[in-house]
């Protein structure tokens, strides 16, 4: 029972009619989260000041739109080609929610590359976006065996001479070490840092 209404539903392959309900839709966007909880303060007469991150994408600009139209101030709004806005969804019914989503707006993948080499990296700075699953490609470019650890996320790629091996780096915000594990060789400079925003 819907409110009151009977529903039917059949399976895929049934061949009896299935039962037509009217639907009026309506479709609207309006600041959801911390930048609702801004825009109701504005709203109230406050001098209001969003902090945070958006992506380069249309989520972002409409809502940095929305937030004008409500007289919150967005100059610390700070935007980010390796970030996407989230989209909030809903779907409701007689004024009650029946479905929602949360999904951030489709951006490119994160790729990148890095050589290793007696003995370094290079680069030995990254920096990605949290959960990610930015994708580095690690060229062993040296005469040696080499390898490309992060021991917080469990990663340790081996490579001789020559090879490239795909790493996948899906972290939490933090910073992590990583360097070459084969003996002698950290010590000896093959180290670097992992910034994930």
């Amino acid at each position: 029972m819907l409110h009151g209404k009977r529903v039917a539903a059949f399976l895929a392959g049934d061949d009896r009619p299935a039962h037509r309900l009217p639907v009026r839709s309506t479709e609207f966007q309006a600041p959801g989260g911390s930048s609702n909880v801004a825009a109701n303060l504005a709203a109230l007469g406050a001098e209001v000041s969003v902090v945070g991150l958006v992506g380069p994408d249309r989520a972002g600009a409409e809502l940095r739109d929305a937030l004008a139209r409500l007289g919150v101030d967005d100059q610390y709004l700070v935007e980010d080609d390796q970030c996407s806005t989230l989209r909030k969804s809903r779907l409701s019914a007689n004024g009650q929610y029946i479905v929602r989503g949360n999904a951030a707006v489709e951006q490119n993948p994160v790729q990148l590359t890095m050589s290793v080499f007696e003995f370094g990296f290079g680069p030995s700075q990254l920096t990605i976006p949290a959960m990610s699953a930015a994708s580095i490609l690690v060229t062993n470019e040296g005469v040696a065996a080499h390898n490309f650890t992060v021991d917080a996320l469990g990663i340790v790629i081996d490579l001789e001479p020559g090879e490239s091996k795909p790493a996948t780096l899906n972290a939490a915000s933090g910073t992590y070490d990583f360097y070459c594990s084969m003996p002698g060789h950290r010590d000896l400079g093959m180290q670097g840092t992992l910034t994930v925003l």
